[in-house]
């Protein structure tokens, strides 16, 4: 389960899943879930049947040439104008548009150089022979009048289904955003192609587009009208996470982080409830420089000549991977790749360990029967 943060979480998720590769683990996943940017890189890697049967380098090379790029041709005459022309084919498909939609279009500029015409369905051909993880992509519906903090409700995307866990409805991926009424379909529209719908998974859809007019031109004056996000409030994230389990009625483990740990965030962390063996086993990793600053590989030094490769600032104020940041230098894109990495590897015996633990639960449960 991967979770947002626009291009820096786009890059994180192939370091982590190269990481993963060279475990051999990568092979073990069942499920691949995503949020906001995470999701950019899952339907770039789906677009390929087989990706994961693949050396990752290669999808790596092709996403950072799309970080790197620079985004102002996503606002030329040219792009706004194809904006204009693919929002008219959808509301001429029959379908609704909104600034979601608009935004979706972006994605698709910052991350492709031409009209990307995959569909969710499509992705079903990478799954066909169960070569890769299952994909689920994750959004929010929220209510008018409502913050996101009184009401809430998840929607699950993969490329079968589409629909909600808490009312237990759900449509074929094909279908979604046709009409139905009392459960009966009642309209057939042509299906919306995927960067429709990676808009919605995007949690910064409602950024307005004057301040991707600004990144896009990088003005200098308008960037010191921002704060730089930081990685932080982990410990609360994770706590609400919890709490959506419990109400759900879903068993999770305690999620709970040191107050010393907060302040100084550790690689990997496993949660574990020993007394409800239907609670899963977490491992948590938290996008952090702690020992990559002094080694280059797992057990392996950095020379005083390569400090500078451990150099990766993904937490103070002037980090260079904030949210907002549509790009990246190649020196910063390959850092942030290699640190993801770097911790996987790292951790190796720990995710070992919580593999063999959750085999014996499983048997455990199976003779409990």
């Amino acid at each position: 389960m991967t979770t947002g943060g626009g291009t820096r979480s786009f890059t994180a998720m192939y370091g982590s899943l190269l990481g993963l590769q060279k475990l051999n683990l990568l092979d073990c996943i069942t499920y691949l879930t995503g949020l906001s940017g995470t999701t950019w890189t899952m339907c770039k890697l789906y677009e390929d049947p087989d990706w994961s049967q693949k050396y990752l380098e290669e999808a790596i090379n092709k996403a950072r040439r799309q970080v790197i790029k620079s985004k102002f041709n996503c606002f030329s005459p040219d792009k706004l104008k194809y904006y204009y022309d693919e929002l008219s084919q959808k509301i001429k498909e029959g379908h609704s548009t909104s600034f979601i939609d608009l935004w979706g279009l972006i994605i698709e500029s910052m991350f492709h150089d031409e009209k990307d015409n995959h569909t969710l369905s499509d992705q079903r051909m990478a799954l066909n022979e169960g070569q890769n993880p299952f994909p689920i992509y994750l959004a929010v519906n929220l209510k008018d009048n409502y913050s996101a903090q009184d009401f809430k409700e998840w929607l699950e995307f993969t490329p079968y289904e589409v629909g909600s866990m808490k009312y237990g409805a759900y449509i074929r991926s094909e279908d979604f955003g046709n009409e139905f009424f009392m459960g009966r379909l009642m309209k057939k529209f042509p299906e919306i192609r995927i960067c429709f719908m990676q808009g919605m998974w995007s949690s910064i859809f409602s950024l307005d587009l004057i301040y991707f007019w600004n990144v896009a031109n990088d003005s200098e004056e308008f960037w010191y009208m921002w704060t730089r996000d930081r990685i932080q409030d982990i410990g609360k994230n994770l706590d609400q996470f919890s709490k959506y389990a419990s109400e759900l009625g879903v068993p999770f483990p305690k999620t709970e982080i040191s107050e010393e740990d907060k302040n100084n965030l550790k690689e990997c962390y496993v949660f574990e409830d020993t007394e409800n063996t239907a609670a899963p086993l977490v491992l948590f990793f938290p996008l952090t420089n702690d020992t990559f600053k002094a080694f280059e590989a797992p057990g392996v030094e950095r020379l005083p000549t390569n400090m500078e490769e451990g150099n990766v600032d993904v937490s103070s104020f002037f980090s260079p991977f904030g949210t907002r940041e549509v790009s990246f230098s190649e020196d910063n894109f390959d850092k942030l790749v290699k640190l993801a990495e770097y911790n996987i590897l790292n951790n190796e015996d720990k995710i070992i360990e919580a593999f063999h633990a959750a085999v014996q639960r499983k048997k455990y449960q199976k003779n409990q029967k």
